[in-house]
């Protein structure tokens, strides 16, 4: 009985030993070497007498690469399953025909940087405490940078849009390759403004008058090349709308004056209002006099841009939106038969012009 448990302990230690030296820690490993000895001890050479204790399984070694084909300077993890053996005293010995292995136990990796293309052979051994033993192998190749005929592939979402003019629409560009570093993507676009990043981008057409067609190029590139694709974009026209006259006509204008009433400011709030709610919108205005006042041509003027001026200061719309001119000559707003018709000609024709819209 004393001597069966010293064999079990003397075992044990020699396992432990095992596993301590497994492994190759980044050096090249061609070669198996011999299993340390622990201190102390006087080990036997081979297993003690009879067979394994409670092995059932038969042996078996089994070993793969992540995977089999890489390019030169790529890391490969190697990882071997052994069953079968004692597990308290596994150990790895893996070699390799040229390259650095880093690691130990049963998974370790494989650096090919610096090797040329070609196939290159894997080993492991592993044997127990009771010299039980296995070898397994297998093999990588490295390819060169670029195979023939590989290229990143791309896939785009959607095939051809369409959006009204000032308008959004985004789009997608799915790009993928089997080279290490993965891929770039570069958009460009004939019309229009593009906003995102990666395989997402938006295309702006706040500054574009349908209809016409913008064409979105997505190029996607990996080491060994690009592909590309063109996205058809159809703008469309907004639907056309006319222009609508507005009367702030409330309160004429003093005769030979050109100074804005309290009514009349009234009703280019409102107008105002519209303008800001449409911000395409534009406005022109047309100052008039009556045939009776002085200086008919610039106080008609002057009555228009008195008007732009309070629209201006008042609610800060912008200058380039607002058009302002006197009247044809001779032209009326209304008959001058009378002093009622004479004062209608002391005022303004104004003329809101919709998006979409143009002046008559």
């Amino acid at each position: 009985m004393e001597k069966k448990y010293r064999q079990v302990v003397v075992c044990s230690l020699l396992g432990f030993g095992m596993l301590w030296g497994s492994g190759v820690w980044g050096q090249q490993a061609p070669a198996n070497p011999n299993p340390p000895t622990p201190p102390g001890e006087s080990l036997p050479a081979r297993r003690p007498a009879g067979p394994k204790p409670g092995r059932q399984a038969p042996l078996t070694l089994t070993c793969q690469a992540e995977k089999t084909h890489v390019l030169p300077g790529e890391i490969v993890q190697l990882v071997a399953d052994a069953q079968g053996f004692d597990p308290e005293s596994l150990r790895y010995v893996w070699g390799a025909s040229s390259g650095v292995l880093n690691g130990f136990g049963n998974r370790v990796t494989y650096d090919t940087a610096g090797l040329i293309p070609g196939v290159y052979e894997l080993v492991v051994d592993v044997t127990d405490c009771y010299d039980e033993k296995e070898h397994c192998s297998t093999s990588i190749t490295i390819d060169s940078v670029c195979p023939p005929n590989v290229l990143p592939t791309i896939q785009v979402q959607p095939e051809k849009a369409s959006v009204l003019e000032g308008g959004l629409v985004d789009l997608e560009c799915i790009g993928h390759s089997t080279m290490p570093g993965g891929v770039v993507y570069q958009w460009s676009s004939t019309v229009g403004k593009l906003e995102g990043s990666e395989g997402h981008m938006r295309l702006d057409t706040s500054l574009l008058k349908g209809p016409l067609l913008a064409q979105v190029k997505c190029v996607v590139s990996d080491k060994c090349g690009s592909v590309n694709a063109v996205i058809p974009v159809a703008v469309t026209a907004l639907p056309k709308r006319k222009p609508e006259p507005i009367n702030c006509l409330s309160g004429d204008f003093p005769y030979d004056s050109s100074r804005i009433n309290n009514v009349d400011k009234a009703c280019l709030d409102d107008l105002a209002l519209k303008m800001q709610n449409d911000s395409s919108g534009s406005l022109v205005i047309t100052g008039y006099a009556a045939p009776n006042e002085h200086n008919r041509n610039a106080l008609a003027l002057s009555r228009a841009e008195n008007a732009k001026e309070f629209l201006l200061k008042t609610h800060r719309l912008e200058a380039r939106r607002i058009q302002t001119r006197a009247a044809a000559e001779g032209s009326l707003l209304a008959p001058t038969t009378d002093a009622a018709g004479r004062r209608k000609n002391r005022g303004l024709q104004i003329t809101y012009l919709p998006s979409g819209s143009a002046a008559n």
